[in-house]
């Protein structure tokens, strides 16, 4: 898939969570990811009201690495340009994930689901996110569950 589109973002992002990469591979896969950015950023400067653009972006670097305040800000405009969108909301739940705030991950995957009450990847995505946050609770030791 890679070969066939190498701008496919969703590819990109799949590729960059394989385990067990050489550093080769994983050099070449966060190229990508930059060059993904850069052509994204460029068309939010051609089409600036293109709420998609906005996600295109977020859920590019939510999902992988890069400026993760970047991708909360244009998340948020997606938003702002196109409220009420799940997808939009999930991936804004993602990129809250990304910067370790869980409770807004689950906050605005609860949204996404609401909006997209017949997506089970969002719900199984918001139980997820759920199951990270209970883990991060301390417990009676003062100590997150799992450390």
């Amino acid at each position: 898939a890679l070969k066939a589109d190498p701008a496919d973002i969703d590819v990109v992002i799949a590729c960059y969570r394989l385990p067990e990469q050489t550093p080769e591979h994983r050099a070449k896969i966060v190229g990508l990811i930059k060059k993904a950015a850069a052509a994204i950023r460029e068309e939010i400067a051609e089409v600036p009201e293109s709420p998609a653009a906005y996600n295109q972006f977020a859920w590019l670097i939510g999902n992988t690495e890069g400026d993760f305040d970047e991708a909360l800000k244009n998340s948020l405009k997606s938003l702002e340009l196109k409220p009420d969108e799940g997808g939009f909301y999930d991936t804004l739940a993602h990129v809250y994930f990304a910067k370790g705030d869980l409770d807004n991950a689950v906050k605005q995957q609860t949204k996404a689901a609401e909006l997209e009450p017949h997506s089970g990847l969002i719900r199984r995505q918001l139980d997820f996110f759920r199951k990270k946050r209970e883990e991060k609770k301390p417990t009676a030791t003062g100590r997150a569950i799992g450390s």
